[in-house]
């Protein structure tokens, strides 16, 4: 526990990713450590865990990227999408200009041409989940406009035989 407590770099204050979770760190003991997490739950966790296994801290400093995907038919136009996510991201305040914002193909999935952008926002802690809500609603409202469809749910065809027996 003196460990983590005399650890210049783990402090309250910073946003760490443990293999059992994430969160915001409240309060450093010699015995534990409290993590509020994103959903607003409090976590207590031996600092023997923290000691013995690897921790990331995702938010290094004031900015964080952020990575989004997209799912669009294959039916749609490419070059469009792309055009509005990029155009999307530079309208929304929390999002940075600099670095710019980066969309481009992820991959070509089973249902759909997977998209993915990313972009930096300032104060991750308080803004990441507000800005990533933001930035799908805008989306969705986009593509609609364009004409750009959001992949669909799979539709697959069943093939087989369903036999009953009467157990009584």
């Amino acid at each position: 526990g003196a460990a983590l407590v005399l650890d210049p770099a783990f402090n309250v204050g910073n946003y760490i990713r443990w293999a059992e979770g994430e969160g915001e760190v409240t309060s450093i003991t010699l015995r534990v450590t409290r993590v509020r997490t994103p959903d607003g739950g409090l976590v207590t966790i031996p600092n023997t865990t923290l000691t013995n296994e690897s921790i990331e801290r995702p938010f290094e400093g004031d900015t964080a990227r952020t990575v989004h995907h997209v799912e669009i038919a294959y039916g749609s136009d490419v070059n469009t999408a792309l055009g509005l996510l990029g155009e999307i991201a530079s309208v929304i305040d929390e999002i940075r200009a600099d670095p710019r914002p980066r969309a481009g193909i992820d991959e070509l999935g089973a249902d759909g041409v997977i998209l993915r952008v990313q972009y930096w926002v300032d104060d991750p802690i308080r803004n990441r989940f507000p800005v990533r809500s933001k930035f799908a609603r805008r989306i969705r409202d986009g593509f609609e406009r364009a004409g750009v469809e959001i992949s669909p749910a799979a539709k697959r065809d069943l093939e087989g035989h369903i036999r009953v027996e009467d157990g009584c």
